[in-house]
């Protein structure tokens, strides 16, 4: 997988030095855009819905470690000098399972937003996910722990940890 090859098969800027790992997956037709100076780890994948369209913008300088998993519906728009661990999962979508006269298969999935703000680190194996119709944000200078399970918006310069995760300390203060 090539830099000229995403160019041609994705729509969306691509930065320059952007580092792209063995056995990298992307939706054909997809809109993704990369930021400049950055690193995507081997054996990523971007699922970008095509019909409708949904939107990823990844801004300068992230790091996405191996074995990253985003499904976008919607909108995923993630910001400058971001931190991702290996084995992480972004959704904007979940299943709709409702109707329990219908086969969960043959229902539709639901979508939304997410926002992942500046110098935001996500630790290894979480999953950040939205419940749709709500937009989640993940604050500037954040911290997601290991292992954990973000449905819900995280402040800035908090650091949440847990499953469901939930405050544990902010930056520079006391344990909570």
């Amino acid at each position: 997988f090539t830099l000229l090859y995403l160019k041609c098969c994705t729509k969306g800027r691509k930065g320059r030095r952007i580092h792209l790992g063995r056995d990298l997956w992307v939706t054909p037709g997809g809109f993704l855009s990369l930021g400049d100076d950055s690193y995507i780890g081997d054996r990523c994948m971007f699922e970008i819905d095509v019909n409708p369209e949904a939107q990823v913008t990844i801004g300068a300088k992230f790091w996405i470690n191996r074995d990253f998993h985003l499904h976008s519906g919607g909108r995923i728009s993630i910001g400058q000098n971001v931190l991702i661990g290996e084995f992480v999962s972004i959704r904007d979508t979940t299943h709709v399972y409702e109707d329990p006269h219908r086969p969960t298969k043959e229902q539709p999935d639901a979508s939304s937003s997410i926002v992942i703000e500046d110098d935001v680190w996500i630790g290894r194996g979480s999953l950040i996910q939205t419940r749709p119709p709500e937009r989640l944000v993940i604050g500037r200078g954040a911290v997601i722990g290991a292992n954990s399970v973000v449905t819900r918006s995280v402040p800035a310069m908090e650091i949440w940890a847990g499953a469901p995760a939930r405050l544990v300390r902010k930056r520079g203060g006391p344990v909570c």
